[in-house]
């Protein structure tokens, strides 16, 4: 279950950003969970603030400790700096979790490394997103590099290189397409690489299965894949699944 947190907007610029597009529907909100439990009685895995950055909030322990209380697996992803203040939190979630043998996981998003400050304005750097990566090993809190979206600006040996750069320090990896909005994109992509291919795809993790565009380069999955298996990563194009392992293992 997706949930949406009302109140706080989220202060990064991602120029790819789905929770901006005109037919984006948000899901149900926490609070209505939290009115409602029942809500999420067949649910095994939450996903707190999926469309903004959860630790770019200044409450986030707060959401933390309320989503603590269902019980369930949670898994986040966020592009924000992981320091004390979220390894705390991040850590009494682990400790509850674990009596209920669910899971936390955190995935750190990249989309590039070269290009951040014109496509992911306000973000951290790269830099700090492998730093968040290794304190999230260091602390023993499951991790996974979110490689997506996979831009068509940015070329596949950039996306060869990131999986290098974090090859020590997680060893999931989770990749998937660029969403487009009602055909077009906010962001024009620039010196775009290789051929790009436009498809009607089916959004299977919102609730109302919206039918969005998506582009994608032909044989870049398979072309990261190997690289991927390569240097010891296990490579996911769904959460779920991702997150399924993480639970088997």
């Amino acid at each position: 279950m997706l949930l949406n947190i009302d109140a706080e907007t989220c202060p990064f610029g991602c120029t790819y950003c789905f929770a901006k597009f005109g037919d984006y529907l948000p899901p149900t909100g926490l609070a209505e969970l939290e009115a409602s439990p029942e809500l999420g009685a067949e649910v095994d895995i939450l996903y707190p603030a999926c469309d903004s950055d959860l630790f770019a909030r200044q409450d986030f322990d707060s959401i933390l400790r309320r989503v603590s209380r269902f019980g369930k697996s949670v898994s986040i992803s966020t592009k924000a700096s992981i320091g004390d203040r979220a390894v705390a939190s991040l850590k009494a979630l682990q400790r509850e979790l674990e009596a209920v043998s669910a899971v936390v996981k955190v995935g750190i998003s990249v989309s590039t490394k070269y290009a951040v400050p014109s496509i992911e304005p306000r973000t951290p750097s790269y830099k700090s997103r492998l730093r968040s990566l290794s304190r999230l090993q260091q602390e023993g809190i499951p991790s996974a590099l979110a490689l997506r979206p996979l831009l068509s600006d940015v070329s596949t040996d950039e996306y060869a290189e990131i999986l290098e750069d974090c090859s020590e320090l997680t060893d999931r990896v989770l990749i998937g397409d660029e969403w487009l909005d009602r055909g077009e994109r906010v962001r024009q992509a620039q010196a775009v690489h290789g051929s790009v291919m436009v498809s009607k795809a089916t959004v299977n993790w919102l609730p109302s299965k919206p039918e969005w565009s998506q582009r994608s380069q032909p044989g870049r999955a398979d072309a990261l894949r190997l690289v991927a298996d390569n240097l010891g990563f296990r490579l996911f194009e769904s959460d779920l699944d991702l997150m399924e392992d993480i639970l088997r293992h």
